[in-house]
């Protein structure tokens, strides 16, 4: 019936590299100081759940040679 939709490893750090973009871009140093607590909370929270890495990726890496 419903499909389960699963979010790799990969985009959660994807996630952590634009909040880290966005705190060097930002002129605020109160944004930018939370936008890198922010990133550092994700990046310990993906470190700790394990998330499995994407589905895709792991696929094209198993992929025979010719």
């Amino acid at each position: 019936m419903g499909a389960t939709i699963v979010i790799g490893r990969d985009y959660f750090e994807r996630q952590v590299e634009t909040l880290l973009k966005l705190a060097k871009s930002a002129s605020d140093a109160r944004i930018a100081a939370s936008l890198t607590q922010r990133a550092s909370e994700l990046k310990a929270l993906v470190e700790e759940l394990g998330a499995a890495p994407d589905p895709c990726r792991r696929a094209l890496d198993t992929e025979e040679a010719p």
